[in-house]
């Protein structure tokens, strides 16, 4: 069973969360590549069941790949919109008469 957790990083962390996020990401497509063109055509009719197996896993890896992408998007999306709030009042900020 997998649960969703947060966690809470300094703004100046973001790009190197994200960072490792989409390593993770990549981690996970090769070892799934590696799967497809290494395991599965090894199984004859013979040994279905070891088939259906590695088919049913490498499809809870794709779930996870698919989560992992899909935080990255979040985490990209929150960041800029912190960005792009902080320069509205930065610039607001500037342009008020003194």
């Amino acid at each position: 069973m997998r649960v969703k957790i947060s966690k809470t990083v300094d703004l100046v962390r973001v790009p190197d969360e994200f960072e490792n996020l989409l390593d993770s990401a990549v981690g996970l497509m090769y070892d799934l590549q590696n799967k497809v063109e290494t395991a599965i055509p090894q199984y004859s009719v013979e040994t279905h069941e070891e088939c259906i197996k590695e088919i049913m896993n490498i499809r809870d890896k794709l779930i996870l790949l698919d989560a992992n992408l899909e935080d990255a998007i979040g985490m990209i999306e929150g960041y800029k919109k912190i960005v792009e709030g902080k320069d509205a009042v930065s610039s607001n900020a500037s342009q008020q008469p003194v």
